[in-house]
């Protein structure tokens, strides 16, 4: 499988987000200079502009009709296998490469906090966002909490995002599938 800097290189790449903590990550990578990808050949204008569905065809067909001196791509950061885009159909030979955090993102938090086991071990399993807040005990969703949680240092949400990526080749779904870690810079 290619890398996904290496599927991006010859194209304009359009981000977008599934919620608050995976723009916060991106743009901390992006303000921290370990995305993977060339920042000169991506927009991040867009970043939450997918989460209504009901607009998504209008809002691609406005973003995709523009001229970026390269072909597009769009990547989109998001936690569900079965959440696909489907393009309108003028731009239906865009690319998409989604960037996954399963279960969601909160479960980079978990392994950050060597809590993975503790979760893991519970029966029924909260969402992995309710198990983060219940040891906080504070709204984890807000501006500002992945690099509180991570305590200001980009090399924890790293280190958490390899621990996940690797921990992906043992999942049915998701070995070939690219994870956060994809989008970083590890130099």
């Amino acid at each position: 499988m290619e890398t996904l800097t290496e599927v991006c290189s010859n194209h304009y790449v359009i981000f977008f987000c599934e919620g608050r903590n995976e723009e916060d990550a991106l743009r901390w990578i992006c303000e921290s200079n370990r995305l993977s990808l060339d920042r000169e050949f991506c927009n991040f204008e867009y970043l939450r502009k997918l989460r209504t569905k009901s607009k998504r065809k209008d809002i691609l067909t406005r973003i995709l009709s523009n001229d970026y001196g390269r072909e597009p791509a769009l990547v989109y950061l998001l936690d569900s296998l079965k959440e696909k885009i489907t393009l309108p159909s003028a731009f239906s030979q865009t690319p998409i490469y989604y960037v996954y955090t399963v279960p969601e993102f909160e479960i980079l938090f978990i392994i950050h906090m060597n809590q993975l086991r503790a979760y893991n071990r519970l029966n029924p399993r909260p969402k992995a966002s309710e198990f983060v807040k219940s040891i906080i005990g504070r709204d984890i969703k807000s501006e500002g909490s992945v690099q509180r949680i991570f305590n200001n240092n980009i090399d924890n949400l790293l280190k958490a995002s390899r621990f996940l990526k690797v921990s992906y080749q043992k999942k049915k779904g998701l070995k070939d599938q690219y994870g956060f870690y994809d989008l970083c810079n590890v130099d």
